[in-house]
């Protein structure tokens, strides 16, 4: 692929995709799922939402993984930081991670102050798909030990601000999304370049080799 047919990878949004960029839309579980064209899906149970009838809920997500229509299980993860059971998000997180075993589909990971519990598990787990750590933004340390452990970094527009923690990303483990952010790809992918001190083509040039990677795109 010449370097100017390279897209731009948005590996976690919440707006439906355009056909300019290579996108993978999260779809929340047990919204209407809406009808797109173009790009990727993901689905999973966010620690925020967690119903009662979780399980049910991940009958629907492993429907939908046998139809081969999904790209990645999630979001998914841990937050320390809200009221939910501790012990209830771990139980539906390693559901989801088993999944993702299964299909052989990368995890994207929601992830709040719960980096060293992600990394134990990791650990303890083994697991052969890649975990995709959405909205990173962890300090050196939590880096370097989640880098060993062969996790991905997304990053979000939220904390480019706080530029010091971009250049502590290994850069094929780097990937980036929009989220919820009304922020173009492109525009993203601009305030990297520049963050980082390398040329647009060269970042979307690596970026494109490790979704390929992660995601198992050829």
């Amino acid at each position: 692929m010449d370097v100017e047919e390279v897209p731009y990878i948005d590996v976690h949004t919440h707006r439906i995709p355009s056909s300019e960029t290579w996108a993978v839309y999260n779809w929340i579980v047990g919204q209407e799922l809406p009808e797109f064209t173009h790009g990727f899906l993901s689905t999973g149970i966010h620690p925020w939402y967690i119903p009662e009838n979780w399980d049910e809920s991940l009958l629907s997500i492993i429907d939908l993984a046998q139809t081969g229509k999904l790209s990645a299980i999630g979001e998914c993860g841990l937050d320390r930081t809200i009221t939910t059971d501790f012990d209830l998000q771990k139980q539906v997180f390693l559901a989801h991670q088993k999944q993702s075993e299964t299909f052989a589909l990368p995890l994207i990971i929601h992830s709040v102050k719960s980096y060293s519990d992600i990394a134990a598990f990791r650990k303890s787990l083994r697991p052969s798909q890649g975990w995709i750590l959405h909205d990173y933004f962890g300090n050196a340390f939590q880096t370097a030990q989640l880098a060993a452990l062969g996790c991905w970094f997304s990053i979000s527009p939220r904390h480019l601000h706080k530029s010091s923690f971009l250049p502590n990303i290994p850069m094929n483990r780097l990937l980036l999304e929009t989220d919820d952010f009304e922020q173009s790809i492109q525009e993203h992918y601009e305030q990297v370049s520049r963050q980082l001190k390398l040329s647009l083509p060269s970042l979307k040039a690596q970026l494109f080799t490790n979704f390929q990677i992660v995601f198992k795109q050829k």
